[in-house]
């Protein structure tokens, strides 16, 4: 280090990765994205050499734990995904399903995916949102969501409603405001 630097060059990188999730300098995720599908791919890969070796119901457990798992992980992270990124990952859990199933590429999805009772991933990402939002509302998120949450709620609320008691739910519960 040369002399008067107090700080080490530091050097620009593509991505970070904190908390499992992999962030571009754009702050996309298609980092992540591409990344945990390749992973996903790969175990889907190692599954179909033992398919025929299991039993369906061992099949299925494995695939959930290792593929659906790695899939709606921080989900809620992936809303505002575009088609493209979001259509990778679909891949991958029809992939899965089809692996269950033994089932070919003409086999129509959603059959399969309604009779393992799996979400397709917008849906994943929807109910993962929606979960968050019911916690904040019902005071058992982290507070620091639920009070930045509500607040840009009461913002929104008061531009929109003449009468404040018409939009405020009745049941929900405000804590640190």
């Amino acid at each position: 280090m040369p002399p008067g630097q107090i700080l080490p060059m530091l050097s620009p990188v593509s991505f970070v990765h904190n908390l499992g999730i992999y962030v571009d300098t754009d702050l996309s995720v298609k980092t992540h994205v591409l990344r945990m599908a390749g992973r996903c791919f790969a175990v889907l890969h190692q599954m179909r050499s033992i398919q025929r070796s299991v039993t369906w119901p061992v099949l299925e457990s494995l695939l959930v734990s290792l593929v659906l798992s790695q899939l709606v992980y921080r989900c809620a992270t992936l809303a505002g995904l575009p088609n493209q990124l979001l259509n990778r990952l679909q891949s991958v859990q029809n992939a899965a399903a089809r692996l269950i199933f033994f089932a070919s590429r003409q086999v129509h999805i959603m059959q399969l995916l309604r009779s393992l009772h799996w979400l397709r991933m917008s849906e994943w990402i929807a109910f993962r949102l929606a979960v968050l939002v019911y916690r904040c509302l019902y005071g058992t998120a982290p507070s620091y969501l639920s009070v930045d949450l509500l607040r840009r709620w009461l913002t929104a609320a008061t531009s929109l409603c003449d009468d404040l008691s018409t939009c405020w739910p009745s049941h929900a519960t405000f804590h640190n405001l």
